[in-house]
């Protein structure tokens, strides 16, 4: 059983697991794990915290243009429902 495998399986059968976050870095691969930023992507995430800048690019919408509240509820429906199927 991989490493993953059994961080897996632990995260299912453990309820008290909700909220906790895994360290994703340790399973990329060789070649994600060696990838470095662009100039460009450093460029545009340095515009991300600007107060009042809505920013076209680089796909950093509004904070303010997602409807939170469907969301939530959209996320449960579909975890509830197909969450093994998901996940």
């Amino acid at each position: 059983m991989t490493d993953l495998s059994k961080k897996i399986l632990f995260a299912q059968n453990n309820k008290n697991t909700i909220g906790v976050r895994m360290d994703l870095k340790t399973m990329y691969s060789k070649s994600t794990a060696s990838m470095k930023s662009s100039m460009i992507r450093e460029l545009v995430s340095s515009t991300k915290g600007i107060p009042g800048l809505i920013s076209f690019a680089g796909g950093f919408p509004s904070p303010q243009t997602f409807l939170v509240e469907e969301l939530v509820e959209i996320f449960k429906n579909v975890i509830s429902e197909h969450g093994t199927d998901i996940l």
